[in-house]
């Protein structure tokens, strides 16, 4: 009986040692990505490595830094360059019946499918003279979810995108 518990007490603090070690190193090799338009994308891609993954697919670009994946002047999902590097880009959940219940089920489902459980959850008011956007982020370290319900003059719409990095300001 003195030798099963001198064994336990060896044995369990070593594999415990293993299972943190083996997270860790799993936690610092895994890419976290996002698809877009079909195209799975990851932080610090270079134009070059982006623009050849959406060879043959439209999109436009705002300046050089900041690229549009649909038609000219229509509205998609964004991508964002620093010092030649993806530093953001998105996607939108959308429903056939605008359903931002199953949108929002749609992206956290994808956040938690990526490993990400823990999650900070905030909220603010972004008003300007044309437009009023409530919006609540999860966020979950390099990958989050947006909530946006924008008032532009009379019309209302709520939007679902799921984002990788963090979006700067587009300098005019």
């Amino acid at each position: 009986m003195k030798k099963l518990t001198i064994s336990a007490a060896v044995v369990c603090p070593l594999v415990a040692i293993f299972a943190l070690f083996a997270h860790i190193t799993y936690g610092q090799q895994r890419k976290v990505e996002l698809e877009v338009d079909g195209v799975m994308l990851h932080l610090g891609m270079t134009k070059s490595e982006v623009a050849q993954k959406f060879a043959g697919q439209e999109y436009w670009k705002v300046d050089d830094d900041n690229w549009v994946m649909s038609r000219k002047d229509s509205m998609g999902p964004s991508i964002q360059f620093t010092n030649g590097r993806l530093t953001f880009t998105e996607r939108f959940w959308a429903t056939s019946e605008n359903d931002t219940g199953m949108a929002l089920f749609g992206a956290v489902s994808s956040l938690n499918k990526d490993g990400f459980h823990t999650c900070e959850v905030t909220a603010g008011v972004n008003t300007r003279p044309d437009l009023t956007a409530h919006n609540v982020w999860i966020s979950c370290g390099d990958k989050s979810v947006l909530v946006m319900r924008d008032t532009m003059g009379s019309h209302t719409y709520t939007l679902v995108h799921e984002e990788l990095g963090r979006q700067h300001e587009i300098e005019k």
